[in-house]
């Protein structure tokens, strides 16, 4: 039992020995992100539930390890902690890379038997209907190459939301957080996503003015659950969680407080605005 809980609480930037609430909000970081970051993204939900960030391998408190290089080995392994985590409802949420990650874990544990009390989905394009391998539009956004040079890498970061990529100018803080970055790109590489249906609700987030959203609906992840997708667009570029932490935080809050232990029915997703 005790290596169970060394093993679980590797993965889990948070003391998941003591849980607090009734639902466990599980939080993927996006492509180069941190377990850290999700501690002042959604500081305001610690008094509703458990925010449990989840450490990937090669950063921070994981840093000594190998970076992931293939998502459906990653999802099996974490996907197999939570069936043995003793969480009481588990409800998840990823940004970009994270979101990908969120929706793969989701198939998962629902397809052996554990039930997601709400999938939430942010600043990530909808999966196709059929199951594609991941990939970015040559000439889209951030369509750079992991083995691109750290300069134009750095000038696609921008492009996506200068306010997160200015740290960058720090050499050292650029030796860091390079390689991570790079390995996640080539993890997405790795993954695939769409047709399988999941039972969760399902919640997307975007910024208004992401330029990997412009040409996309968020509304089309109406079409990866049985039940039912809501869609929430916000102020902001890819990052717009940096500053929208409190809104979003409302949306997690009323969407679990509203729908838990409840099934709608499918249809045309719910727009709306904040």
């Amino acid at each position: 039992m005790r290596r169970a809980n060394s093993n679980r609480a590797k993965w889990f930037l948070a003391d998941t020995a003591k849980l607090r609430h009734e639902v466990q909000l599980i939080c993927f970081p996006h492509t180069g992100g941190c377990a850290s970051t999700y501690r002042e993204w959604l500081a305001d939900l610690a008094t509703a539930m458990d925010v449990l960030p989840v450490q990937l391998p090669g950063r921070e408190t994981r840093i000594r390890e190998p970076f992931a290089t293939d998502m459906r080995r990653l999802v099996d392994e974490f996907a197999d902690l939570l069936q043995r985590s003793g969480f009481h409802r588990i409800a998840l949420f990823g940004h970009s890379l994270g979101a990908v990650i969120a929706l793969k874990v989701c198939q998962a544990i629902e397809r052996a038997g554990t039930e997601v009390a709400h999938l939430f989905v942010s600043g990530h394009k909808a999966p196709p209907a059929l199951p594609v391998r991941m990939h970015h539009r040559p000439g889209a956004p951030f369509s750079v190459s992991p083995d691109a040079s750290d300069g134009l890498i750095i000038e696609s970061l921008a492009g996506l939301d200068m306010d997160m990529t200015d740290w960058l100018v720090s050499n050292d803080l650029r030796e860091v957080f390079m390689p991570v970055l790079r390995a996640d790109m080539r993890l997405l590489a790795t993954a695939e996503i769409g047709g399988e249906l999941v039972d969760a609700p399902v919640t997307a987030l975007g910024g208004r003015e992401d330029p990997l959203l412009l040409d996309y609906d968020l509304g089309e992840w109406a079409r990866v659950t049985r039940t039912h997708c809501t869609v929430h667009q916000l102020p902001g570029r890819h990052f717009y969680l940096g500053s929208q932490g409190p809104a979003v935080a409302r949306l997690v809050r009323d969407r679990l407080g509203e729908e838990l232990g409840k099934r709608g029915e499918p249809g045309a997703p719910t727009q709306q605005g904040d």
